[in-house]
């Protein structure tokens, strides 16, 4: 290559050189930090460094909280499994115990009733007896006057062991009628008794304990009073017990 071509390619370069050069900006310089910046930076650092290592205190806590927590809810089903399984053998022992009263309770209650029975007919015998010595004695009687008065003997002893067992005879003649009491099966009109009056006894009642075992069957008077006012649908209840014929 010719000199002046090689020079002419050498001044090329470098202008070319040049104009890159001012073309490209200058590195920025980076400022200086200062010891009050760095020890800024160092009490951020360490102040960063106590908050993590109290949240990692905290989270370790909150982990052994957890972690007795369910140590405790696992105690606690274990002990409400226990009751649960207590109450129920109670129960079933509870169970037992009233199933063995009910079951004697039947039996005092069958023995009672046999004991009841007992006492009513030992108190029966008596007039069963008296009852077949008139029997026997009919068969040579003579007089009808002392058969009566034998049969009325017996009934008042009957009467009077049945009584001792509890039972009143309900003989209302008199009383005011009184459904409670009374059956009525029959009626008369009579103006000379008071109305609703029980004029007729056909067959007497009986009470044990207050409540009635059979109501009275009677004859009602159905007549108004002379003058009376007209008397209510409902009789006035009214009864009489008496414990002989």
């Amino acid at each position: 290559m010719p000199p002046t071509r090689r020079k002419y390619l050498m001044r090329r370069e470098r202008l070319i050189h040049d104009s890159r050069s001012r073309r490209r900006p200058a590195p920025a310089q980076q400022p200086a930090v200062t010891a009050e910046q760095l020890k800024s930076f160092q009490d951020s650092y360490a102040l960063t460094s106590r908050q993590l290592e109290k949240a990692a205190a905290e989270i370790k806590r909150l982990r052994a909280l957890d972690a007795g927590r369910a140590h405790e809810a696992q105690q606690l089903r274990a002990d409400v499994s226990a009751v649960k399984e207590k109450a129920q053998e109670e129960l079933a022992r509870i169970h037992a115990d009233m199933e063995g009263a009910r079951k004697r309770l039947a039996r005092e209650r069958d023995e009672m009733k046999r004991t009841a029975n007992a006492d009513v007919l030992s108190k029966l015998l008596q007039p069963l007896d008296h009852f077949e010595f008139a029997l026997k004695s009919l068969v040579s009687a003579s007089d009808v006057d002392s058969v009566r008065e034998g049969v009325e003997m017996i009934h008042r002893e009957l009467l009077q062991s049945l009584g001792a067992c509890g039972l009143e005879v309900l003989k209302p003649l008199g009383d005011t009628f009184d459904p409670n009491f009374h059956e009525a099966v029959g009626t008369v009109c009579d103006p000379s008794r008071a109305p609703q009056e029980v004029v007729e006894v056909i067959r007497p009642g009986y009470i044990v304990a207050g409540r009635v075992l059979r109501a009275a069957m009677v004859r009602v008077n159905t007549a108004e009073a002379p003058g009376a006012a007209a008397r209510p649908s409902t009789p006035v209840p009214g009864k009489r017990l008496d414990s002989t014929t």
